[in-house]
């Protein structure tokens, strides 16, 4: 919860998320279970490069045409 919603070090990512999941959205922790905004959340958690180390790069799947 601090990573996502709180931690001073990732403030400039954390506003960038915000942006991305538009003014209706709060960032809370009920974007974790959302479809629409794993694109977004896979973006956040790639920036901030918190989980590289034991992930690797995190970046969100290209979607084909189909889905």
């Amino acid at each position: 919860m601090h990573y996502m919603l709180y931690c001073a070090t990732y403030t400039t990512q954390r506003r960038r998320l915000r942006r991305s999941l538009g003014r209706d959205k709060s960032l809370g922790l009920e974007i974790l279970g959302e479809e629409k905004t794993m694109k977004p959340l896979m973006v956040y958690i790639n920036d901030t490069k918190r989980f590289e180390a034991s992930h690797g790069e995190l970046q969100p799947a290209e979607q084909d045409d189909e889905g």
